[in-house]
């Protein structure tokens, strides 16, 4: 038993001297119910001869605690016979809660998107009736009274009705967004991603207007449930004449890798 060991168990190897490690670091599961040796995969290195990789289990302090590992085991041969084995592990418990962490936070993250699934589709169905009246009454406006109108007023109306004639498709298109994802769990790709940053431009005219902003872009990629950062973009121009460019952006590099310290720890019985 090297010190890593040692440090790891909390036990020394004159305190062990003599003792069965199974009945003192290895002799419950986790959740307090008893752990036979026979039922022991380090037992079974010992019984059949044959070696044991990349095993993952849990061990119990001196204290009483437990901590994951994985571990491989091989089988001491005196002539024909199994006289012991060699334990090699590795404490993984960082991992694992880690593992843990990311699996809660998924879990969390998918009730998220349910709720705003849900959400979206109540919103969207409840808005498309005020939206429509809107545009009913600016085209009412338009053709019954628009004789009483200045030039600027009709484009001000025009503005109107446009503006809730996009809101209304757009919310039908969110409606069927949410009952597209609903229903399978996929969405399909934008055929082309330049018609789609045309209609979302056309939706910010107004905001392109204000800001005096100019808005160009470069070959666009076919996309999966994207959004650009047009509007974004022109919030951030403060009037200015600013140059707005949508372009392809290479990911980061995220390997997902969870970086820790790892001791290795052998045993000998």
């Amino acid at each position: 038993m090297n010190p890593a060991a040692e440090a790891l168990f909390g036990w020394t190897f004159d305190e062990l001297r003599g003792k069965r490690m199974h009945d003192v670091t290895h002799y419950m599961h986790r959740d307090g119910s008893a752990f036979p040796a026979e039922e022991c995969a380090g037992f079974q290195v010992l019984q059949a001869g044959k070696i044991l990789t990349g095993h993952e289990d849990v061990f119990i302090r001196k204290d009483g605690t437990f901590f994951d590992v994985i571990y491989s085991s091989s089988p001491i041969r005196e002539g024909d016979a199994t006289s012991g084995l060699v334990v090699v592990f590795s404490d993984v418990s960082n991992r694992k809660r880690t593992e843990e962490e990311l699996r809660r936070n998924n879990e969390a993250l998918q009730r998220a998107n349910a709720d705003f699934e849900q959400f979206a589709y109540s919103a969207s169905h409840d808005l498309q009736e005020p939206i429509r009246n809107i545009a009913v009454s600016g085209d009412v406006l338009i053709r019954r009274y628009g004789h009483l109108f200045d030039e600027k007023a009709k484009e001000y109306l025009g503005f109107m009705t446009g503006g809730a004639k996009r809101m209304e498709s757009m919310v039908k298109d969110l409606l069927a967004y949410t009952q597209s994802t609903a229903a399978d769990g996929e969405v399909s790709a934008v055929s082309d991603a330049s018609a789609a940053l045309a209609k979302a431009l056309d939706n910010l005219s107004a905001a392109i207007n204000e800001t005096a902003a100019e808005v160009s872009h470069d070959p666009l990629p076919h996309l999966k449930n994207e959004r650009n950062s047009a509007s974004a973009a022109l919030l951030e121009s403060h009037r200015k004449r600013d140059q707005v460019r949508e372009g392809q952006r290479k990911a980061p590099d995220t390997r997902g890798r969870f970086p820790e310290r790892k001791r290795v720890a052998y045993l000998r019985s």
